[in-house]
């Protein structure tokens, strides 16, 4: 099982907990990971949960958060990781986290992007913009980094059914970190709609 080997220590502090988590976690070099359940409804920034989205503001590093529909019993870390990416440096801020989980758990990182339908002319420009950036990252020859072209007007609804599909271990995408009255972040949007792996939504700094 997984964890059989791992010590846990249990804290409890007094204060908000978003306050008080981020002041556990600020300043330490030490590849600390949060890991957070998450409710993933609505339709606001909120739909991540109050105290994720809280985190998410005031931390830079990756956030785990495990939705509604993940199976933890049969969760497997050394399957598929799924990287989103758009094009932009925001995204590809996203990709060292999931090479990172990669190299660790034996598994193969994916870079996915969606384009939409209407734009099918550009798949081959948006195919060879995946290709040269996943040649670019492969660190080890075990660790060769895939890709794929998802077609869909929306990008949250491809991404998060290619990741139930595809027998993926970790969705990696990354957030802004705005605030609740802002627009949704591209993690919010696909955790929204409830993938059945857990979700890392990384806030570059």
């Amino acid at each position: 099982r997984i964890g059989e080997n791992l010590r846990v220590t249990t804290l409890v502090q007094n204060g908000r907990i978003d306050e008080t988590i981020a002041a556990e976690i600020d300043g330490r070099d030490d590849g600390s990971l949060i890991v957070m359940s998450s409710v993933g409804r609505g339709r606001s920034a909120a739909l991540i949960g109050s105290v994720a989205e809280d985190l998410l503001r005031a931390l830079h590093g990756p956030i785990l958060l495990v939705g509604p529909q993940v199976d933890i019993e049969s969760f497997d870390p050394s399957g598929r990781v799924l990287i989103a990416v758009d094009g932009s440096e925001l995204s590809e801020q996203a990709i060292g986290v999931g090479l990172a989980w990669a190299i660790e758990h034996g598994s193969t990182p994916w870079l996915v992007q969606s384009l939409d339908q209407e734009f099918a002319d550009a798949d081959r420009g948006e195919s060879a913009y995946l290709a040269r950036t996943a040649d670019g990252l492969s660190p080890l020859p075990e660790h060769r980094v895939e890709y794929d072209v998802l077609h869909h007007r929306h990008p949250a609804p491809a991404i998060a059914h290619y990741a139930g599909a595809a027998s993926v271990s970790l969705l990696v995408a990354t957030t802004h970190g705005r605030s609740r009255a802002g627009p949704a972040h591209p993690a919010s949007e696909a955790l929204r709609l409830r993938p059945r792996c857990p979700l890392s939504a990384v806030r570059p700094r």
